[in-house]
């Protein structure tokens, strides 16, 4: 069997301890191929038994060529890099890994959310300088979590995980979902459903975890920061299109809301000239929310389990319904 892996080249290593006697694994990477990525993808995937997919484009070109191919897997919940109608068309399943990173994205969220109130990167980084900033730094504010508002856009898997944690902190938790949830599990997480605008009214973090929809793609641009707190704090770390990063920019630069962390962008890596590297009061990380060793582990475990599973004739998990 071979896997075609749409994966960092650093995974290598995972991969190939990972691998059944008599399979092989063959990594194909924009940034190691560049601009012949599609090329290189094109012309391995005519033997792929299985495509094993990170965050790399899977365009019908790349799907058509693959005539072994038996199953797509992606390693997380998200999909939207993989051409869906064309795997479809190619009479190909494409299983996601859903919850996998929940309680790593979950503990970034609060992690950020209390870096940002106690000022640590400008702390950090004016102390490397050799300056003792501690007057200053009160008067702009540093703030406690405890007793604000927090909304959640989005109560799943990793929606709920942060509500969890958030209990210890004795917030109040608003959130706003398209399904509903029975009140015994809104009591156990503490949470009250409310309106997105409520949630964008009222809250001191609004905390965004939807998947990329059409009803979710720019769902927060200039309307929706206009009506949030000056003071409050925004939390991106579900899909770059969900947010409108221009928008979001000038919210942060004419004060429009307080501050803001960012871990996904609509393209990544993000450009150079890109709006959100010249604010001052947002923190940036390179998508890796969900990224630890463990959340590594459980993906690649739970994909070779789907990939021996389809193997021996037996159905994968975790189908994706738009197949």
């Amino acid at each position: 069997m071979k896997i075609l892996s749409f994966v960092n080249p650093n995974a290598k290593f995972l991969i190939d301890a990972m691998l059944p006697e008599g399979w092989t694994s063959v990594i194909v990477s924009s940034e190691t191929d560049g601009k012949a990525y599609a090329e290189k993808a094109i012309s391995e995937a005519p033997d792929a038994d299985f495509f094993l997919v990170g965050l790399e484009p899977i365009t019908k070109e790349i799907i058509k060529p693959a005539k072994k191919l038996k199953l797509i897997q992606r390693l997380g919940a998200g999909f939207d890099n993989v051409d869906l109608p064309a795997a479809k068309a190619h009479g190909v399943p494409v299983a996601n890994i859903p919850g996998a990173n929940s309680v790593a994205v979950a503990e970034h969220t609060i992690m950020v959310i209390i870096a940002l109130y106690k000022r640590l990167t400008e702390s950090d980084a004016t102390m490397k300088q050799g300056q003792w900033k501690m007057s200053e730094l009160l008067l702009k504010g540093c703030f406690e979590l405890w007793k604000k508002t927090v909304g959640i856009i989005g109560l799943g898997r990793i929606g709920k995980e942060v509500a969890r944690r958030l209990k210890g902190f004795d917030v109040t938790t608003l959130y706003s979902d398209i399904l509903t949830f029975p009140p015994e599990l809104e009591k156990e997480l503490n949470v009250r459903r409310a309106s997105l605008d409520e949630i964008l009214t009222e809250s001191d973090v609004i905390t965004v975890h939807v998947p990329l929809t059409k009803l979710t793609n720019g769902m927060i641009g200039a309307r929706q920061f206009g009506m949030m707190k000056s003071t409050a704090l925004f939390i991106q770390s579900s899909r770059g299109e969900v947010v409108d990063e221009a928008a979001l920019a000038e919210a942060l630069d004419r004060g429009i809301i307080g501050a803001a962390a960012v871990d996904v962008f609509k393209e990544e890596p993000l450009n150079a000239d890109s709006p959100l590297l010249k604010a001052e009061n947002i923190i940036l990380t390179p998508h890796t929310a969900g990224v630890t060793r463990e959340v590594s582990m459980r993906f690649l475990t739970e994909s070779f389990d789907n990939f021996k599973r389809v193997a021996s004739g037996q159905p994968p998990l975790y189908v994706l319904d738009e197949v």
